[in-house]
């Protein structure tokens, strides 16, 4: 069930940055390389909402 609830808070952490654009996911290092790159394919949708 750890990994299951893993995945499901990976994909809520990545809903609530494209949705906010905060750094609240920092602290998860392996969400860093999701922060470095550029969001430009994600911006459409950003601005569709």
């Amino acid at each position: 069930m750890a990994q299951k609830t893993d995945a499901l808070q990976d994909i809520i952490d990545n809903l609530v940055d494209m949705l906010f654009g905060q750094d609240n996911t920092a602290e998860e290092t392996r969400l860093v390389p999701i922060h470095d790159q550029p969001e430009t394919p994600r911006q459409p949708q950003d601005m569709d909402h």
